[in-house]
């Protein structure tokens, strides 16, 4: 992040502060790739309190859309964005020839990839691995409420949350671990 929010600041340039914008949109709202090429400007209320995003959300129409809360400090910086940039439809679009369209998650992809490379990350980490942080910071953000990590993540079964929340898994192996050794003592009395 101190590295896309650097090159944002030296070259002032709209590409490094969308790139820096658009990591930041998954690490705080836990938007899925496609989702962020797809955030609509009048889905953004950012001036609710507390402040939310609508989302269409996997295999959804667009009247069905999930509601998400996100930490005030994103939306004053997301609200900023707006502002300045003045998107015609989508928060963040691609300006070609005229034509304003929002990014695919394809070219989301490619640019985040890219960077990773350029960090010298390890090539198996990819902007999806940014969803799983977002997970594991929500669930300790809402003092361990699964129920409401699933709500913000979108997930439609607690079980593919709790793949997300790395550190839930690492208590559910210490929870088995300390059964599995309860149980043996127990046998051996």
């Amino acid at each position: 992040m101190d590295y896309l929010l650097a090159m944002a600041k030296k070259t002032k340039s709209r590409r490094w502060t969308m790139n820096y914008l658009m990591v930041l949109s998954i690490l705080r709202a836990g938007l899925r790739a496609a989702e962020v090429g797809k955030l609509r400007v009048d889905d953004c209320l950012l001036d609710l309190r507390p402040p939310i995003i609508k989302i269409a959300g996997k295999k959804r129409k667009d009247w069905e859309k999930d509601t998400i809360y996100v930490p005030e400090g994103f939306a004053v910086v997301l609200k900023k964005w707006i502002e300045k940039d003045k998107p015609y439809r989508y928060v963040f679009e691609i300006r070609w020839k005229g034509l304003r369209k929002g990014i695919d998650r394809v070219t989301l992809w490619f640019r985040l990839k890219k960077i990773f490379k350029t960090l010298k990350m390890n090539p198996r980490y990819n902007i999806h691995c940014l969803r799983h942080r977002y997970g594991t910071d929500t669930y300790k953000a809402w003092d361990k409420d699964i129920e409401m990590t699933r709500r913000q993540m979108r997930h439609r079964f607690i079980e593919t949350t709790t793949k997300y929340i790395h550190f839930a898994r690492m208590e559910k192996e210490a929870t088995k671990f300390l059964n599995q050794l309860e149980s043996q003592q127990n046998e051996r009395r």
